[in-house]
């Protein structure tokens, strides 16, 4: 019976690993997944710096991310996003989280 119990428990202990990289590999992937998620809100645009290519916004809190309502920068990349617009304007956006980066998506006057 203790041979059982060994080889049942040196099994047991080779599988280890594997489950723990498993579980690894599953955080990896939600990580990946949050970060890839278009997340909407509106507010009203503070200021404008195109030589940065960063908009600051006073937004409503957004609840996927858990954030009270605040004021903070966001990155664009592309130019004609800011087109038309100006500061105090109010406006519904989405971004996307890139590391600590909150990349502009969209933007529109409302």
């Amino acid at each position: 019976m203790k041979r059982f119990e060994i080889a049942l428990l040196t099994l047991f202990l080779s599988a280890f690993p594997i489950l723990a990289q498993h579980s690894h590999e599953h955080r990896a992937t939600k990580t990946e997944q949050m970060q890839i998620t278009e997340i909407f809100s509106k507010g009203v645009i503070k200021a404008i710096d195109l030589e940065s290519k960063k908009i600051t916004i006073e937004h409503e809190a957004i609840e996927l991310l858990s954030w009270p309502a605040m004021t903070m920068r966001f990155t664009f990349e592309d130019e004609n996003l800011t087109k038309d617009l100006e500061t105090e304007n109010n406006v519904e956006f989405s971004f996307i989280q890139q590391g600590k980066i909150s990349l502009l998506k969209s933007i529109k006057k409302i």
